[in-house]
């Protein structure tokens, strides 16, 4: 079934993966997933991706913009997920206001040593960006 809202369709494609996409001006895109990392609690989801269309000027478009497109991705997959949780980081050198306005709180910054690796150890893999990450964690109310 399809879901029409103000401003983005709610679907699930021929995959049977939910997708959520815009009506109108397209600003970029947001991923839920399970998360990278490990946790002992259940129900946490991670936002693996929000990537924004390079002509996106938040100055210019205004900052509710994203966090209105946050927030709306997160109510629609409510409908569908049960979760604790949502998680994502950010490089510690970007703002995070737009997921501050969606409802986010900082809760701690990650800071690799200079041995970690990442993904470098396994062949064929593109050298990791290792800068620090802030992480931002939505409870549900």
């Amino acid at each position: 079934d399809n879901y029409w809202g103000d401003d983005f369709v709610w679907n699930v494609d021929k995959n049977g993966d939910p997708c959520l996409f815009s009506r109108y001006k397209i600003i970029g895109i947001l991923t839920i997933g399970n998360p990278v990392a490990r946790f002992k609690e259940k129900d946490i989801f991670e936002i693996t991706r929000i990537c924004f269309m390079p002509e996106f000027n938040p100055l210019k478009d205004g900052f509710e913009l994203p966090s209105k497109f946050v927030k709306d991705s997160i109510n629609q997959f409510s409908e569908d997920y049960k979760w604790k949780k949502i998680i994502t980081y950010i490089h510690a050198d970007q703002k995070g206001k737009y997921l501050e306005f969606a409802g986010f709180k900082r809760d701690k910054e990650i800071i690799y040593s200079k041995n970690f690796k990442g993904w470098n150890n396994r062949p064929n893999r593109r050298k990791a960006n290792l800068k620090s990450k802030i992480r931002y964690i939505k409870e549900q109310s």
